[in-house]
């Protein structure tokens, strides 16, 4: 599989190339939010001619690549009430995550990175104590 990652790397550049113009000096970064809100450069998305093509075209690449999801899910409303002092719920699904990512890499005999994004300059230094913790 490590032969498909630059394969793929290279396809979904090309992809935010031709929908979002984007460049290696300022490359778009697909943002959840960011694009079913339509803001910044998916603002474009709102021509619904944009938005149909560029989801056939993020979904066919989706199709054609080879990858593994791991999926934690977490129901912080019954984690507070269960708990009188429950772990912030975006550090206990980091911890599940990395112990399944473990797993599979230990299963594979393979090594891997791990990378969080980025969410704003206080929960980024609770992220990386979590982390630490972890």
């Amino acid at each position: 599989m490590e032969e498909d990652y630059p394969k793929f790397h290279q396809k979904l550049e090309a992809l935010k190339v031709t929908h979002f113009n984007s460049n290696p000096d300022d490359p778009v970064v697909l943002h959840r939010s960011d694009i079913i809100n339509q803001r910044g450069p998916f603002k474009i998305l709102q021509n619904k001619d944009r938005k149909k093509k560029f989801n056939k075209n993020l979904l066919t690449l989706i199709g054609e690549t080879r990858f593994f999801i791991t999926a934690v899910v977490i129901g912080k409303k019954k984690q507070y009430e269960t708990y009188s002092n429950p772990w912030h719920p975006y550090h206990l699904v980091l911890g599940f995550m990395l112990q399944r990512y473990c797993g599979f890499l230990n299963y594979f005999n393979c090594v891997g990175d791990v990378m969080s994004e980025s969410r704003g300059k206080k929960e980024d230094k609770l992220l990386a104590s979590a982390y630490g913790h972890i």
